[in-house]
C-alpha cells in the first residue's frame, strides 16, 4: 500500500486539515499527554511524558510512521482565512496483520468539537478509496466510551473484546469493532442492498444521556449549545421558528403512526399558520419541554420500546448526513439536510419487527 501514500498526504474537509506532524508541534503534544485520561488509556502516555518523549515523537517517530507505510496525520482546525490552526490531535492507520488499524487522540481544549469523528471519517474514506484497504480495526480499552461511540457513530460493527498484555507487563481488556469494505461500500451506496446483510444497529453506551447525543450532533454540525457555552436561558434566538417546526412535524408523524394519517391532516389543519403573539416564556417553555420528554418516555415504557436504544441508533443514522467533503449541507431555516451517504435508522430491527 505504501504506493499510494503520497495521495493522502493531506486530507481535507469543511472544518479541518491533515497532514503529517512536524517538529513545531512539539510542545501541543507534550502538553496534551499532560492530561490524566492519556494516561489511563494510552500506554505511551504511562509514567512521565517528559520534552524529550514529545520532540521525538515530532521528530522521528511520526516521520517514521510514513516510511513505513503506516501514515499518522496531525489533526489541525482550520481558522479564519482557511489558514492552519494548532495541532488539535493525532490520528494514525497501522497495518495489523492483513488490516489496518485506526487510532487517534485529541487535546483536552479540542474535544467536545466533533474533530475526531470528522478526522476518522477523512481516514476512512482515503484507508478504503485510496490505500486499497479491505479491513479497517479500531480497540480501546474497555471502559473508554468516548473513543467506543467515535467509532460506532462511524457505523464500526462491535466484533466482542480480547485481552493484550502491554511492555510494562498490565494486561488490559479492549474493545475491538471494524469495518470491512462492503460496510463501506454500503455506507456510499455502491452496493446492492438487497444482497447486503445489514450493519446491527448502534448499541447504547454508558453516558449516553439524550443531551451528550444531542450535544454531539450540534458540535458535528456546528449548531449552536447555549448550555455548554453557559449562555442564559432564553427564548430570544433566530432558530426559534425552525425548532418550533420540527416539534409541530414529530408530533404530526406520532399522531399519523397511532391513529392513520386522517387525523394526521387535521393536526396539520390545527397548527398551519399558528399567530406569534411574542410571549417567549422561557420558564413556561423549559416546564413544557420537560414534560414533553417525561411523558414520551412514558409512553415509550408502556408500549414496550426501549426508547434509549432507538435514540442511539437514530443519533447514529443522524451522524451520516454529512455531504462526501465533510461539508453540512441546510434548509434556508437552517435545518440540516441528508447527504448522500446518509443512512436510515434501522428501528424495526430495534424492536424485532424484521
Amino acid at each position: 500500500m505504501t504506493e499510494n501514500l503520497a495521495d493522502v498526504t493531506q486530507l481535507r474537509s469543511q472544518r479541518l486539515i491533515l497532514e503529517p506532524v512536524q517538529p513545531e508541534d512539539t510542545e501541543r503534544v507534550y502538553d496534551a499527554a499532560q492530561d490524566s485520561e492519556f494516561a489511563r488509556w494510552l500506554p505511551w502516555a504511562v509514567g512521565e511524558y517528559t520534552w524529550d518523549k514529545a520532540e521525538d515523537f515530532t521528530a522521528n517517530f511520526a516521520a517514521n510512521s510514513w516510511e513505513s507505510g503506516q501514515p499518522l496525520w496531525g489533526i489541525y482546525p482550520l481558522v479564519a482565512g482557511g489558514a492552519k490552526g494548532a495541532l488539535a490531535g493525532v490520528i494514525d492507520l497501522r497495518i495489523s496483520g492483513e488490516a489496518r488499524e485506526i487510532g487517534f487522540w485529541m487535546h483536552r481544549d479540542s474535544q467536545g468539537r466533533g474533530y475526531t469523528t470528522e478526522a476518522c471519517r477523512l481516514v476512512v474514506r482515503a484507508a478504503f478509496e485510496n490505500l486499497d484497504a479491505q479491513r479497517i480495526i479500531h480497540r480501546c480499552g474497555v471502559g473508554n466510551d468516548a473513543s467506543r461511540r467515535i467509532a460506532r457513530n462511524l457505523g464500526f460493527v462491535p466484533e466482542g473484546t480480547r485481552r493484550v498484555e502491554h511492555a510494562d507487563g498490565t494486561i488490559e481488556r479492549q474493545w475491538q469493532s471494524a469495518l470491512i469494505k462492503a460496510d463501506w461500500n454500503r455506507l456510499v451506496g455502491d452496493i446492492d442492498m438487497a444482497k447486503f446483510h445489514p450493519v446491527p444497529p448502534a448499541e447504547v453506551l454508558p453516558g449516553d444521556r439524550p443531551s451528550d447525543l444531542v450535544s454531539e450532533f450540534h458540535a458535528v454540525y456546528g449548531m449552536p449549545n447555549v448550555v455548554a457555552e453557559g449562555g442564559a436561558p432564553s427564548l430570544d434566538f433566530d432558530r426559534l421558528g425552525m425548532r418550533m417546526a420540527l416539534i409541530q412535524e414529530e408530533v404530526t408523524e406520532l399522531i399519523e403512526a397511532v391513529y392513520g394519517p386522517l387525523a394526521a391532516s387535521r393536526v396539520e389543519e390545527v397548527f398551519g399558520d399558528l399567530p406569534d403573539e411574542g410571549v417567549r416564556d422561557v420558564v413556561g417553555a423549559a416546564d413544557a419541554l420537560a414534560d414533553l420528554t417525561y411523558v414520551v418516555y412514558g409512553m415509550a415504557l408502556e408500549a414496550g420500546i426501549d426508547l434509549d436504544n432507538v435514540l442511539a441508533e437514530v443519533h447514529s443514522s443522524n451522524l451520516s448526513k454529512l455531504m462526501p467533503d465533510g461539508s453540512v449541507k441546510r434548509r434556508d431555516d437552517g435545518k440540516i439536510l441528508k447527504g448522500p451517504n446518509f443512512r436510515e435508522p434501522q428501528i424495526a430491527q430495534i424492536l424485532g419487527k424484521e
